[in-house]
């Protein structure tokens, strides 16, 4: 680094903070989703893997430039952030299932960790065991499948709440670190 930019580095990790948590309560917020009322939280996994870095790169000419990357530990964050197109129901995503059921282990995992009733096909609940258990994965999952992921772009969410909170405060960062390391030529 050929300058010291305490201040722009110390406020760009303030503003990833903020991105990644304002991210993660997009993530537990309920919304509509085809006319039923979903959260994107199960277990909270992907929402406790969110993380941000800043990066500081000086080129050639001896400039600084900065990146703040944003990221998840889980593989399928992107999946959830752009959506899936479904096998029947085309969504504009860029992704898209091929097969006529999803991964029925990972529906199965889901099913567990939510406190799921079970309904006969007429109305009326019936017992939790087995047998019905693995014909609602079933279920669920050929419907996942054809109907495909809304995509919910929680990450662009929290940066934009976080841009209309720290804009000025990067900007004054950078102007008091530029006054900081006046040279005279």
């Amino acid at each position: 680094m050929s300058v010291e930019l305490r201040n722009t580095i110390k406020v760009l990790n303030q503003f990833g903070a903020y991105a990644v948590e304002s991210a993660q309560l997009e993530l537990g917020t309920t919304r509509n989703i085809r006319g039923r009322k979903v959260r994107r939280v199960a277990t909270g996994g992907l929402k406790n893997s969110l993380y941000h870095r800043v990066k500081v790169r000086t080129n050639t000419k001896g400039d600084d430039n900065f990146t703040v990357l944003f990221g998840s530990a889980k593989d399928y964050a992107k999946y959830i952030h752009e959506g899936v197109n479904g096998t029947k129901v085309k969504l504009g995503a860029p992704y898209s299932f091929k097969s006529k059921f999803v991964n029925i282990g990972a529906v199965r995992k889901w099913i567990d960790n939510k406190p799921i009733r079970l309904r006969k096909p007429g109305g009326g609940f019936i017992a939790k065991n087995e047998k019905n258990l693995n014909r609602a994965v079933y279920a669920i999952s050929k419907s996942i499948a054809e109907k495909g992921i809304v995509g919910l772009p929680f990450m662009d969410l929290g940066i934009q709440r976080a841009l209309r909170k720290y804009d000025k405060l990067i900007a004054d960062a950078v102007i008091e670190d530029t006054i900081n390391n006046v040279e005279w030529l």
